[in-house]
């Protein structure tokens, strides 16, 4: 998937918890940012392009698509995080996982249970027709969930 259906799946999902969310803006801000994250092994990715010192790094020790594209990884790094800060795992944990659960229906697919190589694919061409059909559905229940919540 793009970073355009990646960041309008978190925005709605978002959206949806707004209600329930304490501090807003940071849960927001670390949801959008974990979306990105599993992307940072490729360097045509636009977290790569900000992160070069680390996109370097990552293109060196993995291939894309690989163990950053994973649940294995995603939930060590939340476990990581929840040791450090409670509050901050689960939005790392929805953007990061709704980033996988996207690809995971694209024609590319991921390995969600590395280090098995069982792939999990689906019918979707990133950047195809479907793909931004689905974008503009998002979009648009996005703006319908955010013309909601400020009435």
């Amino acid at each position: 998937m793009l970073i355009k259906t990646h960041i309008a799946a978190s925005v709605f999902v978002a959206l949806l918890l707004w209600e329930s969310i304490t501090g807003k803006i940071a849960f927001t801000i670390l949801l959008l940012f974990s979306t990105l994250l599993p992307d940072i092994d490729s360097s045509a990715s636009y977290i790569s392009r900000k992160i070069k010192p680390l996109n370097k790094i990552f293109n060196f020790l993995t291939k894309h698509r690989g163990i950053l594209h994973s649940m294995t990884f995603c939930l060590i790094l939340t476990v990581i995080l929840a040791s450090f800060n409670q509050k901050l795992a689960l939005p790392f944990f929805l953007g990061y996982s709704l980033h996988l659960a996207a690809d995971s229906f694209t024609i590319a697919g991921i390995k969600p249970f590395w280090p098995s190589t069982k792939f999990i694919k689906g019918f979707i061409r990133t950047g195809g027709l479907t793909e931004r059909i689905l974008l503009c559905s998002l979009i648009t229940a996005d703006v319908i969930l955010f013309i909601t919540l400020i009435r």
